[in-house]
């Protein structure tokens, strides 16, 4: 006979689903499918689906996009970007 714990079966304790958090989650998930096809269609490959959105609003340059982080400052990213220019030229 299997045991089953009480720990996996569900209660009536009022701890039940967040309808609210689960409809955000999906609209959230909605555009960053969208976001992330229209990076894909531009040739830009994000690290994730999820995200997409935050990065194609933020992001200024492709290799803010491909790393999936964004830079604060327009001193940074000038900096960041010329780093790795150096880098892809000297191949």
């Amino acid at each position: 006979m299997p045991m089953v714990s009480p720990s996996t079966t569900p209660t009536r304790s009022g701890s039940g689903i967040d309808m609210e958090a689960t409809r955000r989650a999906e609209k959230d998930k909605a555009k960053d499918m969208d976001a992330y096809k229209r990076l894909r269609a531009n040739g830009v490959q994000p690290p994730a689906i999820n995200g997409s959105a935050k990065l194609e609003s933020k992001a200024e340059s492709v290799h803010e996009v491909t790393s999936g982080h964004t830079f604060n400052s327009a001193a940074a990213r000038r900096r960041t970007g010329s780093l790795i220019d150096d880098i892809v030229s000297a191949k």
